[in-house]
């Protein structure tokens, strides 16, 4: 199934997704919890992001996946104050992880022009619910999807990187049961790093480009233009190659 946009704006109602379904444009979760059942894939395509607003859900069951399916150099993934992605629910815990795809940045290759730039901005809460003794997570990575030609007209150069992610986290936004793929060095960004201590069972997988927090949580106060961070400057050498 294919929509030009999607919306799901039912107060406290639930709908669930399964297959494989694209909205050709623009994703907003308004109210209620919209559902990608187990083994689906829900994506949006283009130059738009998924947005999920206050008061709203937005679940991933087993072996499910949601996120963007080109690699658009935009702002992919927004969670406002009050909303959530969760993996699975309190009343169907994961056995299985499920996965959020991002667009990538290789900042000192094609793209070296953008450092800085990210493609989530999370003010909500990303909460996983793994069944017990299950070590199932919410993870966030590079969305390993292609639909179409991406940003720059071809996956032919992207296919030899490395892909690596740079997200934005504001406010107090909660994070449990996560494990995060393919950052950058510095990939996660906050206004205040120390908020980072609150995340409860946050992991890091091998595709990092560290695999110490304390160089994949950075600080950041500076401005930004859209989505990008403009005032950031590399420490060290940033490649995804």
């Amino acid at each position: 199934m294919v929509g030009w946009t999607v919306q799901h704006d039912k107060t406290e109602a639930t709908s669930e997704i399964r297959g494989f379904v694209t909205s050709v444009d623009e994703v907003a979760v308004y109210s209620g919890t919209l559902i990608v059942g187990r083994d689906s894939r829900f994506l949006c395509h283009g130059a738009a992001r998924i947005a999920v607003l206050k008061d709203a859900t937005l679940s991933l069951m087993d072996g499910a996946m949601a996120g963007h399916s080109r690699n658009e150099h935009r702002l992919n993934l927004y969670v406002a104050p009050g909303g959530a992605i969760t993996g699975g629910m309190p009343d169907r815990p994961l056995k299985r992880d499920a996965r959020y795809g991002l667009s990538y940045h290789d900042w000192m290759n094609r793209n070296s022009r953008n450092y800085g730039q990210y493609s989530a901005e999370v003010s909500g809460r990303l909460i996983g619910y793994p069944a017990k003794e299950s070590d199932a997570r919410l993870v966030f990575g590079w969305h390993r999807v292609v639909v179409g030609p991406d940003h720059w007209g071809g996956m032919e150069t992207y296919a030899k990187m490395v892909p690596k992610i740079m997200l934005w986290f504001k406010g107090d936004a909660e994070v449990e049961n996560v494990r995060f793929e393919d950052l950058h060095r510095g990939g996660i960004l906050m206004p205040d790093a120390a908020a980072a201590r609150k995340w409860k069972n946050v992991t890091f997988g091998a595709g990092c480009l560290s695999n110490d927090p304390k160089e994949l949580i950075r600080e950041y106060k500076g401005k930004f233009s859209h989505n990008m961070a403009v005032d950031l400057l590399p420490g060290k050498k940033y490649t995804s190659m």
